[in-house]
């Protein structure tokens, strides 16, 4: 079941998948005057993004299906992250629901995109 874990597509896509979906929304959240330092610029935040696209392979294999398995993963990454914040992490700015359900939907569809490239590539 865990075979997508040694090789080397899944793993760069979850590295330069989480990366990406953390600068992406870093750079629309300057939009609304948050700073790039405080989000995609801090080391952390690069880091939870990466760790929580790691479910990625497991979550699609045990679906089984690609449309089903895409769309849980894209509830993991949406979800994940906002449990995340509202548990563990204070957000610098005070942000409601619909913007976090927002910028955390589009890590996922960014990182879910930069995922499946990598895997399709390597």
């Amino acid at each position: 079941m865990f075979e997508n874990y040694f090789q080397l597509g899944p793993w760069l896509g979850i590295i330069f998948g989480g990366v990406i979906g953390c600068l992406v929304v870093g750079f629309l959240a300057m939009s609304q005057g948050a700073k790039f330092s405080d989000l995609a610029g801090h080391p952390g935040k690069q880091l939870w993004s990466v760790i929580f696209a790691i479910p990625i392979p497991f979550i699609l294999q045990l679906v089984g299906s690609m449309i089903p398995g895409l769309i849980v993963a894209l509830i993991w990454l949406t979800a994940a992250p906002i449990i995340g914040l509202k548990t563990v992490f204070k957000p610098a700015m005070n942000l409601g629901m619909p913007q976090l359900i927002m910028g955390n939907g589009i890590y996922a569809v960014v990182t879910l995109i930069v995922f499946m490239v990598f895997v399709a590539i390597v």
